[in-house]
């Protein structure tokens, strides 16, 4: 074996040989990696295929979805595929009518839909806008409802009063805000210690909306 001295260090021929030929690898796989990956190459592109266009439209959907509010169940006020006005023919209605034959002032709207739905208020273009009373009764009497509420629209809106009757037992009164139909609150408990679900349901009038 042919030793080296130099400088009072030994290295061996053979090792030194190896060592050589593996940084020549090496420095040569690290440049055809990189030629791999700025080509597209999908074996070698470990990082995506993305250009900075893309980049910066992956960040700014990711912020954006980020700012997002999640949203609630809440339900639909689009009532523009009922068929109000057909609606409209089952139902009677008792007071003064404009010059285009709309509800309007002081009236009484009945409408049946499995439940009976009295009510007694304000009219404006043929719709609940104002004060009233809508009284709601099931079939059998067993459960009456009474909501007494400003309504715009056949929506009932703001501060409202409703009543709960079952025969034979003391009413069941709650007093709550309303926003355009949706309560503002879900779960509601009045002084007897009732608890009021209000959802999922519109607060209005039928058949323009149709009710809890």
């Amino acid at each position: 074996m042919v030793i080296i001295k130099h400088s009072n260090k030994s290295y061996n021929t053979k090792k030194v040989i190896e060592m050589k030929i593996n940084k020549a690898i090496a420095v040569i796989f690290l440049i055809i990696f990189g030629l791999l990956t700025l080509t597209g190459c999908p074996l070698f592109n470990l990082f995506g295929n993305y250009d900075r266009t893309s980049i910066n439209s992956e960040l700014n959907n990711s912020e954006q979805r980020s700012d997002e509010t999640p949203k609630t169940s809440q339900p639909d006020l689009d009532n523009s595929e009922v068929d109000v006005e057909s609606l409209l023919k089952d139902g009677k209605y008792e007071g003064e009518l404009d010059e285009n034959g709309k509800f309007t002032g002081w009236g009484i709207w009945i409408y049946t839909d499995f439940e009976t739905y009295y009510f007694e208020g304000f009219f404006e273009n043929g719709v609940p806008n104002g004060s009233g009373t809508l009284t709601i009764t099931n079939p059998d009497n067993v459960y009456t409802r009474i909501l007494e509420a400003t309504f715009i629209d056949g929506l009932a809106h703001g501060m409202v009063h409703f009543t709960g009757v079952i025969p034979n037992e003391s009413n069941m009164v709650f007093e709550f805000e309303i926003n355009m139909g949706i309560p503002t609150e879900y779960e509601i408990v009045n002084a007897q210690g009732y608890t009021l679900h209000t959802e999922p349901g519109i607060w209005g009038v039928p058949p323009w909306y149709k009710t809890w």
